[in-house]
């Protein structure tokens, strides 16, 4: 089988500048096959969409924080209403008879969470195991709910819950 010429970087991207032309005239056709894509490998489409996103984060990092730096200076009262929201959150899970307990595992789960940091040299979070708003199940701020998990690992669950058992 013959192989065609490889293209060269000019005819790239002048195919590269008419894609992008049909994309802007029919933006709709463009919507709908993503969408159609998306249905079809909903497993790649998700893996895509994260290595994209990755990207340009770590292209636009510090342009990004900048940003998220300029809206929180902008939005100062909203900043204020979800953190006392979260504040509130935590003193209503965290159930009278456990509240000592609580405490001491959580100051605790804290201290790991430095030493960690200082010997792993990442970062680490002290997370709900059962989150505290979770959209299917809410767990408590109880001492047997928490757990230290390096921080990018609490950053992809999300809010999310997914059960786990010895039974299975």
């Amino acid at each position: 089988m013959i192989q065609p010429p490889p293209l060269s970087e000019k005819r790239k991207a002048q195919l590269r500048a008419a894609r992008l032309r049909f994309h802007a005239k029919f933006p709709e056709r463009n919507k709908e096959a993503k969408a159609r894509y998306a249905l079809k490998y909903p497993e790649k489409y998700k893996e895509a969409t994260a290595k994209r996103n990755r990207e340009q984060y770590e292209k636009n990092t510090e342009r990004i924080l900048q940003q998220n730096k300029e809206w929180r200076l902008a939005n100062k009262e909203y900043v204020r209403y979800k953190n006392a929201l979260r504040r509130q959150r935590f003193k209503m899970s965290t159930p009278l008879w456990e509240e000592e307990l609580t405490l001491l595992v959580t100051q605790e789960a804290h201290r790991l969470r430095k030493i960690r940091e200082n010997l792993f040299g990442f970062k680490w979070h002290v997370d709900h195991i059962v989150p505290l708003g979770g959209k299917i199940v809410s767990g408590l701020h109880v001492w047997n709910n928490l757990q230290v998990i390096p921080a990018k690992l609490n950053l992809q669950k999300h809010n999310t819950f997914k059960e786990t058992s010895a039974w299975q």
